[in-house]
């Protein structure tokens, strides 16, 4: 290659190169400065192809995108000086080419710092001018537009950038004010834990009195028809024992609505009537005793006040009367009658539960065993429709284990209640007596005696009654196997005394 040629190639590229470093192509995300030895002098250059002095000028290119400046997490006081933790963003674009370079030297971790600076400061003093609610969701969009107008403005002096919208993500309490509260607030919930549970056992003694006072409204009234069978009594009338009111008017003016004999009937009415916080209770015979006033009368004029709406009536203590038509019953013979028959009830419903339940683990055709049952001797041995002719012959949960009774100290249970049914009967209590007392089944002289409330009541209501407790309790009063009660267990319990919890509620 000849001289010429070399010379003109060497021209070519520095040519070529010359020209490729002479031009330059600004986007449309873009924004641009045309620096000339680093000073400007063209500050907003427009997007397309444009021409420059290789060597003397160069560009600098800036996004001119929506850029997102994401701050920590900081610590700001309300008005009331309540500390909260705000996270935020801030969304900013540059505007002004020439100042974002000239402030930042066009590069955008500068600009992120400043801006956030800027940031801090704008939401520290919004948030100084508001209280916690207001902060939170009161006056919260207000409080953004405010930061955002107020770092626009500060930021386009400043910086040339503009701020298009600041969020406030998540506003906390500090993580202290947090653990206080969250303690507070499993603090109430256990008392209010405390209160339903305490609401729930009320209900539960409520409903299990309703269940005791049905028992005995329906024993009385199987004694009461047994013994109008029998023409020992008859029925003649029934009255409320207990009678009380509340006032719905002020007395004074209850009694303004009468006159002459009417009014001081009324007066005597409200002056023996004891007040309490709410219900007055009526004094039938300080009534009679002092104004000489029936009770018939005086439950005429209370119906009277309540069906002008004056007052509130309630009536308690259904009180029926009988005449005694036959004096010469023996009194002991019936009472042996009646317990006979109650203790073989009593056994037959155990027997019929027990039959049920024997039903329900039957590996025979069930449809089968209830026909035979019903005296249906032409029934198919197996029907294939029930769950036994199906393969699934049920079998209830067994028992849970319990401990051997012999290591219950059977007088530190019952001392306390012995010494109180001593009190009120004279006599010591008898052992079926103390069994019901141990297995929790409440008889008519508990109420007096306040059994519920005696710590030994009910602490041997999982063990069955009738074949277990029951034993044991006769063993350990009749002193058998020189003075000890006889070593029963949770193992030695037979079949049909380990029931499950509906039997053993029938066998109470």
């Amino acid at each position: 290659m000849s001289n010429k040629s070399l010379t003109a190639l060497i021209v070519g590229v520095v040519l070529a190169i010359v020209l490729w470093n002479s031009f330059y192509i600004v986007s449309q995300t873009e924004r641009a400065v045309l620096l000339r030895f680093g000073r400007i002098v063209e500050p907003d250059v427009k997007p397309g192809l444009h021409m420059k002095i290789p060597y003397v000028n160069s560009v600098r290119k800036f996004d001119a995108r929506l850029l997102t400046l994401d701050t920590t997490t900081s610590r700001f006081l309300t008005l009331e000086k309540k500390a909260l933790m705000v996270d935020s963003y801030a969304k900013w674009r540059v505007d002004d080419a020439e100042r974002f370079y000239t402030a930042t030297s066009g590069m955008k971790q500068i600009a992120d710092e400043r801006l956030a600076r800027r940031l801090e400061a704008a939401l520290r003093d919004q948030f100084g001018k508001r209280t916690l609610h207001e902060s939170v969701s009161g006056q919260r969009d207000e409080l953004m537009a405010q930061v955002t107008t107020s770092l626009n403005r500060a930021a386009q002096q400043e910086l040339g950038i503009e701020v298009v919208d600041v969020r406030v993500k998540g506003i906390d309490l500090p993580r202290e004010v947090n653990r206080s509260v969250f303690e507070r607030m499993s603090s109430e919930r256990e008392r209010e834990a405390r209160e339903h549970r305490a609401k729930g056992k009320e209900l539960a003694e409520g409903i299990r009195a309703d269940a005791d006072r049905q028992r005995r409204v329906l024993l009385a009234e199987a004694f009461r028809e047994a013994e109008e069978l029998r023409g020992i009594i008859a029925p003649r009338f029934a009255y409320f024992a207990e009678y009380r009111f509340k006032y719905l008017l002020e007395p004074e003016a209850l009694v303004a609505k009468f006159e002459g004999e009417r009014r001081q009937f009324v007066e005597a009415i409200v002056h023996t009537s004891a007040r309490a916080r709410t219900w007055c209770t009526l004094d039938f015979e300080a009534l009679y005793g002092q104004h000489g006033a029936d009770r018939a009368r005086v439950v005429k004029a209370l119906e009277y006040f309540q069906e002008k709406g004056w007052i509130e009536l309630d009536s308690k203590q259904m009180t029926e009367v009988y005449a005694l038509l036959d004096t010469r019953f023996d009194a002991e013979a019936l009472s042996g009658e009646l317990h006979a028959y109650f203790k073989e009830h009593e056994a037959s419903e155990i027997a019929r539960i027990d039959n049920m339940l024997a039903l329900f683990e039957s590996a025979e055709c069930l449809s089968q065993r209830l026909a035979a049952y019903f005296g249906d001797r032409q029934a198919p041995q197996r029907c294939g429709h029930c769950s036994v002719c199906r393969g699934q012959v049920a079998k209830l949960p067994e028992p849970p284990t319990l401990a051997p009774l012999e290591q219950i100290d059977l007088a530190a249970r019952c001392a306390e209640f012995s010494q109180r049914y001593t009190q009120l009967k004279g006599g010591a209590p008898s052992a079926e007596c103390l069994t019901r007392f141990l297995c929790g089944i409440s008889v008519p002289v508990f109420a007096k005696l306040k059994a519920r409330q005696l710590p030994g009541f009910a602490s041997l209501e999982a063990y069955p009654y009738a074949e277990f407790v029951r034993a044991w309790q006769v063993s350990a009063r009749s002193g058998r196997s020189a003075g000890r009660p006889r070593p029963w267990s949770a193992a030695r319990c037979p079949p049909s005394g380990c029931w499950s919890s509906p039997a053993r509620r029938a066998g109470r």
